[in-house]
């Protein structure tokens, strides 16, 4: 079957242009035009990660202050002290998933949009070169791998993050010395990212052409 031979090869120009700092440059379009939600989402993220390691430092002032000379005074105010940071952790957890959602509902819908605006000013050769697949699996599959980006951009990239910037500061205050050696774990983290980026990007998208390329080669063989 030779149906995809019917249709010029063509290079997508934006196919130098799409990097991991390009798809940062454009979310960040989305999200500055809502300040106020994802202030409110770093705010509480902060709070999540700060009672992670409130619990930790609550233990080392039992064990330090508390069980040795037997304070008890002490001792019930670390335990209202982590009771209020459960709390507190907990309202934060619940409010920050549910913005969250809504506020990536709000620039995949953006973003929706924006690509149906486009396609509709596109000149009628675009689609003569491009096969309908293609068309059809930007609006699709790529949009859903965007959304599945921002889905895994709190949890795997934002919450992480500010783990270990405050898990270092808190090394500098329990141990200097310790903290000089965890980071130098910082230099690793920054450079093995940027190295493999450029080539799972530029992996990403030739598998969404060839599938794009697939569901063409159907569609034609269904007509």
């Amino acid at each position: 079957m030779d149906g995809q031979n019917s249709r010029p090869q063509r290079q997508d120009p934006d196919h130098a242009a799409v990097t991991t700092w390009a798809f940062i440059v454009r979310m960040w379009r989305h999200y500055r035009l809502r300040k106020a939600a994802v202030a409110t989402v770093l705010l509480a993220c902060a709070f999540e990660t700060a009672f992670f390691w409130l619990v930790p430092l609550s233990v080392r002032s039992l064990v330090d202050n508390v069980l040795g000379p037997r304070d008890q005074s002490r001792l019930v105010a670390v335990l209202a002290a982590l009771a209020v940071g459960i709390l507190i952790a907990s309202i934060a957890s619940i409010q920050r998933g549910r913005l969250y959602a809504h506020l990536q509902s709000q620039i995949v819908s953006d973003m929706r949009f924006e690509i149906f605006h486009k396609v509709q000013h596109l000149p009628i050769s675009y689609f003569t070169a491009t096969p309908t697949a293609e068309v059809l699996s930007r609006a699709s599959s790529d949009l859903a791998a965007v959304e599945a980006a921002l889905a895994m951009s709190v949890t795997w990239g934002l919450v992480p993050t500010l783990d270990a910037m405050i898990g270092t500061l808190v090394l500098f205050v329990l141990d200097w010395r310790l903290a000089l050696i965890a980071s130098l774990v910082w230099p690793w983290c920054a450079i093995v990212p940027a190295r493999l980026a450029p080539s799972v990007t530029s992996e990403s998208y030739e598998r969404r052409r060839r599938e794009a390329a697939t569901l063409d080669t159907l569609q034609q063989a269904m007509s």
